[in-house]
């Protein structure tokens, strides 16, 4: 039940927030090392949008990188959460269902 779409790079994950509905999106799973601009530059443009609602998206980090001054500065710029590389769905699935927008 859930769709995805991706983004080849980090300035197209910024240009697809940016031009996207306040609706269109529920959480943003952000690789911190891609071409052209990093998660983490991604993720400072992302919170400095005047769309309020998408600059508050959950951005959930998602790395190879797994010590603590890299979860630290994925904090610091604005990430939710931190999953490590290699994908454990479990693990996606308990952390994005924090964010997940139920109907009551």
């Amino acid at each position: 039940g859930v769709s995805v779409e991706t983004a080849s790079d980090g300035r197209e994950a910024v240009k697809k927030l940016f031009e996207a509905d306040s609706s269109e999106f529920d959480a943003v799973l952000m690789d911190i090392q891609m071409p052209f601009m990093d998660g983490y530059t991604a993720t400072k443009q992302i919170r400095e949008f005047d769309n309020k609602e998408i600059a508050c998206i959950p951005i959930i980090a998602f790395s190879a990188n797994t010590f603590e001054d890299d979860k630290l500065k994925a904090y610091e710029v604005g990430m939710d959460d931190f999953i490590e590389k290699p994908l454990d769905i479990k693990k996606l699935i308990s952390v994005l269902s924090r964010f997940w927008k139920t109907e009551e």
